[in-house]
């Protein structure tokens, strides 16, 4: 079962010998969580997790959209689910040359990722052509940025908060950690990094495995074909 997240602040202030008590310390151990959590997701790996799929339906005469408000790192790809064709990403040079008096309307083909709407602050995206119904469906997909904790989210499990258990442990040592670094006990600090960095390693391999249940043929039953390969002057048929 995930843990609440006042469950890891606690864990977090045990194991570096503060008072589990203390509010101050409770917000610290919060801001060490989220901060473990940040490095962790920024790595590189592409953590499946971050990724997520949902569905708007277009509004006639309606081009700019935000169908998500908060949360969105980066988006990864839209389809119009209706007619079961994907659509181009484009930049703003092209989406403005396409169409400059932005009166298209008909088959939507194009979607044009704007930003930070200025006024609500929300992530807006534009679609080339106007649409002409407000029938069609549009999937997306997106990786989420989980956004800083409050006390609000202490009675939230890390699963609800958009954390899975194969990375609980690894932010755990990780909040650990940086908060010895802080009180200048440097031993325990590095022998959390390591406890750490076995966790991260784990989840990590966890995470690669997600691919469900591909098969590839082997090489010497891809029809029967040979192949020379050359070792200097040598060559052997295989």
């Amino acid at each position: 079962m995930s843990l609440l997240l006042s469950k890891g602040i606690t864990l977090v202030l045990r194991r570096t010998g503060l008072s589990i008590s203390n509010g101050d310390l409770q917000d610290r151990a919060r801001d060490y969580l989220g901060l473990s959590l940040s490095e962790l997701v920024n790595d590189g790996t592409g953590w499946k997790f971050l990724d997520i799929t949902g569905t708007f339906t277009t509004v006639s005469g309606t081009r700019d959209y935000t169908p998500i408000t908060t949360n969105v790192a980066s988006w990864v790809n839209f389809v119009d689910q209706s007619n079961g064709r994907p659509l181009d990403i484009i930049g703003s040079n092209e989406y403005d040359s396409i169409d400059p008096e932005l009166d298209d309307s008909g088959t939507i083909e194009k979607v044009y990722v704007g930003g930070i709407d200025g006024t609500a602050q929300e992530n807006e995206i534009s679609l080339w052509r106007t649409p002409s119904n407000s029938s069609t469906v549009i999937r997306y997909r997106y990786l989420q940025d989980i956004q800083a904790w409050s006390s609000a989210n202490d009675s939230s499990t890390f699963l609800q908060l958009g954390v899975p258990r194969i990375v609980e442990k690894a932010i755990l040592h990780g909040a650990a950690s940086m908060y010895l670094e802080e009180t200048g006990d440097l031993e325990m600090a590095d022998r959390e990094s390591q406890r750490y960095a076995r966790a991260y390693a784990a989840a990590r391999a966890y995470n690669g495995a997600q691919q469900g249940n591909r098969q590839y043929l082997p090489i010497r039953n891809r029809g029967g074909e040979e192949y020379t390969i050359s070792i200097s002057t040598d060559q052997v048929s295989v």
